[in-house]
C-alpha cells in the first residue's frame, strides 16, 4: 500500500510497502475517505482545494445482503424493485427505519437459482455491519419475511454480506455531496500543478457513485495525463 506520496521539484517519489517509486506525474484514485483518514501522507499537504473536496464528498455506507433463492421461488411479476417498510425495532438502531430496498431478479434458464439484494445504507448500514455478518443476515431474512411471508425463507440457498465501513481499502462505499457541495465533483477533478491528479467515482459528474463511472472517471483522467 501507499504510505507517503512526496512532490519535489522535477519528480514525485512514492513511498510504498515493497519501496520507492519515481514519477513525473502521479494519479490518485483512492476513495475519498481514504484521503480523508491521513493513511496517505503527502508533502507538502494537499491544497485547500483539495481537502475541501474531499471533506464535502465524504464516503457513506451501503452494505447489501444478496440472499439465493431456489429456482422460480418468485414469478416474473415479483421481479425487480420493490420498497419494504418493516415495524421499526424501537429497541435498537432500527428504530429510524423508514425503507427498505429489494432488487428481485426475474427467473432465468431452467434450475437457475434467483436473487434477492437487500440493502442498508446510512446509520442502519453501519450499524448492522458493526454488529457482523449474523445481524446482516437477520435484517435481510426479516426483511424479506416481513414482503413475503415466513415460508419464504425455506427456499433460501446461500446469503453473501457486505461490510464496506470497514474496508481497510475504502473505508466507506462511495461518496456523497454534502448539501450544496456538489460542484466539489468538479474541484476533485482539477490536477495540483499538473502532477498530482485525482479520479475515481467521486470525481464523476454524470456518474458518481458507480464503478462505471470510477473506471470513466479513471480512464480519462490517464489519458489527459499522457497527451
Amino acid at each position: 500500500a501507499v504510505s507517503h506520496i512526496e512532490c519535489k521539484k522535477d519528480h514525485i517519489n512514492v513511498t510504498t510497502g515493497k519501496g520507492t517509486l519515481t514519477a513525473g506525474k502521479v494519479l490518485i484514485t483512492v476513495s475519498t475517505a481514504i484521503l480523508a483518514s491521513g493513511m496517505i501522507r503527502f508533502t507538502p499537504d494537499l491544497p485547500d482545494t483539495v481537502m475541501n473536496a474531499v471533506t464535502d464528498l465524504p464516503c457513506g455506507v451501503l452494505n447489501k445482503i444478496g440472499m439465493s433463492f431456489a429456482p422460480d421461488t418468485f414469478s416474473d411479476d415479483m421481479a425487480g424493485w420493490h420498497v419494504a417498510c418493516p415495524d421499526p425495532d424501537t429497541s435498537g438502531d432500527n428504530a429510524f427505519i423508514g425503507s427498505t430496498d429489494i432488487n428481485i431478479t426475474p427467473r432465468g434458464k431452467a434450475g437457475t437459482h434467483q436473487q434477492a439484494i437487500i440493502f442498508a445504507g446510512g446509520s442502519l448500514g453501519e450499524y448492522l455491519e458493526k454488529q457482523g455478518t449474523a445481524a446482516l443476515t437477520d435484517y435481510a431474512r426479516q426483511t424479506m419475511t416481513h414482503l413475503y411471508g415466513n415460508n419464504i425463507m425455506k427456499h433460501m440457498t446461500g446469503v453473501i454480506t457486505t461490510a464496506w465501513g470497514g474496508d481497510p481499502w475504502t473505508l466507506g462505499s462511495y461518496s456523497y455531496a454534502r448539501p450544496g457541495a456538489a460542484d466539489m465533483r468538479q474541484a476533485l477533478m482539477n490536477s495540483v500543478d499538473e502532477t498530482l491528479f485525482f479520479a475515481g467515482e467521486a470525481a464523476s459528474i454524470a456518474h458518481y457513485g458507480t464503478c462505471h463511472g470510477a473506471y470513466i472517471s479513471g480512464r480519462d483522467t490517464a489519458m489527459n495525463m499522457i497527451i
